[in-house]
């Protein structure tokens, strides 16, 4: 799976809040690519 891609919000948006954010995509990335090694399929892959 392709690596997680820092997302820079600019100056409206606080660092703390952008760093939080990240940090919650980021553990998403790396539940999805857990999920992926261990061979779990979630219905939304499932080609209906």
């Amino acid at each position: 799976m392709s690596q997680y891609v820092y997302i820079h919000f600019g100056d409206d948006v606080p660092k703390n809040i952008e760093r939080e954010y990240n940090k919650l995509c980021r553990k998403e990335h790396y539940l999805e690519e857990k999920d992926l090694t261990h061979g779990v399929i979630h219905i939304d892959d499932m080609p209906f």
